[in-house]
């Protein structure tokens, strides 16, 4: 087996021990940047969520600031992945910029949020004719 690693991969084997330090770097990053998440994260969306018009600490103007800033960090993950899917639009509709690139990130994008709830039927959604 060391044999064939060292055929396909022979720069990764041989510097082996910068892959596993990078690895755990790798982890170590994510792990403190999940834990920041979750102790800022948390409690902004707890005070997001409790001054929504009819929450229980009702305060308009509060809500306004907190929603533009989480909108403004929202965005910018799409962006980044707009980025990385250029390859992948200029692969499907031919071009990567332009109304014709820009068709693919979106539904890259919101396709996790269309799920079975969010399809039409009875009770929900649109409304079937009579």
């Amino acid at each position: 087996m060391a044999e064939l690693l060292n055929q396909i991969i022979p720069d990764v084997v041989a510097r082996s021990d910068q892959l596993w330090r990078a690895f755990w770097e790798t982890i170590q990053m994510v792990g403190i940047s999940g834990a920041i998440s979750l102790v800022l994260g948390i409690p902004y969306g707890v005070l997001l969520f409790t001054t929504r018009e009819g929450g229980v600490l009702q305060n308009r103007p509060v809500n306004f600031i907190l929603g533009r800033v989480c909108d403004f960090f929202r965005s910018i993950p799409f962006i980044l992945l707009a980025i990385l899917l250029l390859g992948l639009s200029r692969l499907v509709v031919g071009v990567a910029i332009g109304v014709r690139g820009a068709i693919i990130p979106p539904g890259v994008r919101h396709r996790p949020l269309s799920g079975p709830a969010d399809r039409e039927r009875p009770g929900r959604g649109a409304r079937r004719p009579h």
